[in-house]
């Protein structure tokens, strides 16, 4: 979670980022057991390419595989503060265990552009599907197992994602992840550091309506209006800003505009319970009870609370005493701790992470699962009877499932099942098949065979037109496909009609 210099009545309440030298005995180091990959992907929508590194066990493929998502600012991927890197961290131990991991730099950090001045936790979230994307064109990687793990707002990122792609998405961890909306976690932040300081319960509770009102202050207005009345508006959150020298009124004025900024009002705004309620994979919510930046109890709480509410059946929530907002053992959870210890992250929860992803979470799988009809017809075209069957393929205990129709056709004299051999001739069949296959490309966006089957990872048996998926009428015939097997999406099937001329 972003900590800044934050504006309180008359009081300027500045956190120290700067790390002390210490050991930091958790920290992986060379030579590392499995494959180290820079890789660059790219979230097209926004023209945005990310750098990143990718880590894959030496041996083996189809590995399960996470996306570590950052907290909010603008970070590397190891998620580098306080002299810590988690996210190295958590990369290496999921490797080890067999999983592939991707974690990446933040827009504006390093290589990756600077394009943050204007983006929202929902412009990041895109960037995290955009991971997951990459992902799934990797010929190692189980593409029915790509989770998301995020840190903090990371968290709020993987909810979203998870809303936007429901079946892409095989499960969600959230550490330390909010469940109330930004003003509410930005008060309690306050109050919570405030407490630690010695200030009285009831000047905290004053202090915290106050930073609320000051967010209102901010929300409820224009950008626009905010830039235009800046000193005026800089007088009501600060007593005495005229009475200032002119630096502290700068300082004032760069937090207020800071406040003001794309990313800080979504943040302020933004109700994460529509999304978590909204998502129905597997969820891990975990949280330290020495968190002071996202209060566990609290959010938590939430958490479970829109999970249930949305009808999840397949979640777990912990709460870790004694650990702080980044998974370390703490005496008190204040942010000044957090550079002295050397522990990076908890060990035990590391385990209990990877457990979950590798035992308990239950992948996405539309091979697999209960099918059940759900009707049947009829039609008579010419001298053949086609049946068409609609059946349901049910997953991750009804939360997912996929549709599908097949059709098949019989002589109506005889009663023979009918194959493409028996409806056409080989010139015939040869011709249906290179309409159908351009349809598929057009609908692709490609122009060759090789350019679909490099963009959407592989190609099941190189199979175009089964023979029963069609139905056939006197001037087109309609094929029916499954664009997992095609085109590696897990998604409804799809009709291509052709005319037969």
């Amino acid at each position: 979670m972003r900590w800044m210099t934050v504006l309180l009545g008359a009081v300027m309440l500045t956190i120290s980022t700067s790390a002390q030298e210490i050991v930091r005995p958790q920290e992986p180091t060379e030579p590392y057991p499995y494959k180290v990959e820079e890789v660059t992907f790219k979230n097209a929508g926004a023209e945005v390419t990310l750098h990143g590194t990718l880590t894959m066990p030496a041996k083996g493929r189809k590995f399960p595989a996470v996306v570590l998502l950052t907290g909010s600012g603008i970070q590397n991927r190891d998620e580098e503060l306080f002299g810590h890197k988690p996210f190295k961290l958590l990369a290496d131990y999921f490797t080890r265990r067999g999983m592939a991991v991707l974690r990446y730099d933040d827009r504006g950090y390093g290589e990756s552009p600077d394009t943050v001045a204007e983006a929202t936790t929902a412009d990041f979230a895109a960037d995290a599907v955009a991971g997951m994307e990459f992902l799934r064109g990797r010929k190692e990687i189980d593409r029915q197992r790509i989770g998301l793990v995020g840190h903090s707002e990371g968290a709020e990122i993987a909810f979203m994602a998870a809303t936007a792609q429901p079946a892409k998405v095989a499960f969600v961890v959230s550490m330390a992840g909010p469940g109330l909306n930004g003003t509410e976690i930005s008060v309690m932040q306050i109050e919570n550091i405030l407490r630690q300081r010695g200030i009285p319960d009831h000047a905290v509770k004053q202090m915290g309506e106050k930073q609320r009102h000051d967010l209102a202050l901010l929300t409820d207005n224009t950008p626009e209006f905010v830039k235009i009345n800046l000193d005026s508006i800089a007088r009501v959150m600060v007593p005495g800003f005229a009475f200032q020298s002119e630096e502290i009124k700068n300082t004032v004025r760069t937090q207020i505009l800071a406040s003001n900024g794309a990313w800080a009002r979504f943040f302020m705004t933004y109700d994460p319970v529509e999304d978590i309620s909204r998502v129905k994979v597997p969820v891990l919510a975990i949280n330290g009870s020495r968190d002071i930046q996202v209060a566990s109890d609290a959010n938590l709480d939430v958490i479970e609370a829109a999970l249930e509410k949305g009808g999840n059946t397949n979640y777990e929530v912990i709460e870790y005493e004694g650990l702080n907002h980044l998974f370390q053992k703490a005496e008190t959870g204040s942010l000044d701790e957090y550079a002295t210890l050397e522990e990076t992250f908890s060990e035990r929860v590391m385990g209990d992470i990877a457990k979950w992803i590798l035992e308990d979470s239950v992948p996405i799988d539309t091979g697999r699962g209960e099918m059940r009809k759900i009707s049947t017809r009829v039609e008579v075209i010419s001298d053949t009877i086609v049946v068409y069957t609609t059946q349901r393929q049910e997953y991750m205990g009804g939360a997912h499932g996929m549709e599908t129709t097949e059709y098949a056709n019989y002589d109506l004299k005889t009663g023979k099942r009918l194959t493409l051999n028996d409806l056409f001739t080989a010139e015939e069949k040869t011709a249906l098949a290179e309409k159908i296959r351009a349809q598929i490309l057009e609908q692709n966006g490609v122009s060759t065979w090789d350019e679909l089957i490099e963009k959407t990872c592989y190609l099941t048996q190189g199979e175009v037109l089964p023979t029963e998926n069609f139905k056939l009428s006197e001037s087109t015939i309609t094929f029916r496909y499954n664009p997992y097997d095609i085109a590696c999406y897990a998604q409804d099937g799809t009709e291509v009609e052709v005319a037969l001329n």
